[in-house]
């Protein structure tokens, strides 16, 4: 069975547009309303850096993030995906 994952156009523009103005790396995950046969995407989540701050991408720390974010949601609101901007150059 399909699924399909809905995004309001202005929502990823906004959040595109934010990071490119910082021009940093950024990992973070996908908040979806979960409903029967499509997925609407609501929020961006970066992943926090880690202790030393340097921004990388770490898949475990990522996964720790994602297990966190996906206790603390109500019902009907999941993780659905992940995200990682680079800037070019």
């Amino acid at each position: 069975m399909s699924r399909s994952l809905a995004i309001q156009e202005s929502l990823l523009s906004d959040h595109l547009e934010s990071l490119q103005r910082r021009s940093t790396l950024e990992t973070g995950l996908l908040l979806a309303h979960v409903g029967a046969q499509a997925d609407a995407v609501l929020h961006f989540v970066p992943t926090p850096s880690q202790d030393d701050g340097a921004p990388q991408v770490d898949a475990s720390w990522m996964v720790t993030h994602a297990e966190a974010v996906s206790h603390m949601l109500p019902g009907g609101i999941a993780v659905v995906g992940a995200y990682l901007f680079s800037p070019s150059g």
